[in-house]
């Protein structure tokens, strides 16, 4: 549940990151949900496939250096 929380707290910081940095007119936020959802929307039914046949530690801690990859790939 507090992850959850923090997830949201994140998403509407970023939201209002995105809504300063950028002109009134700008539909920039729309960019930002789809970045968002999308993966979340494409992901979900297959990670549902893998947790079912695999151990949900292995899936976990594979996730886990995936996301960890995917951070530091944003220094890149």
């Amino acid at each position: 549940m507090i992850s959850e929380l923090g997830n949201w707290f994140n998403f509407i910081a970023v939201l209002g990151l995105v809504r300063l940095c950028f002109t009134f007119g700008s539909n920039r936020h729309h960019d930002v949900i789809l970045t968002r959802l999308v993966p979340f929307t494409i992901f979900a039914p297959i990670a549902g496939a893998f947790v079912d046949r695999w151990s949900r530690r292995t899936v976990m801690i594979v996730s886990d250096l995936a996301r960890i990859g995917v951070a530091l790939g944003c220094f890149w």
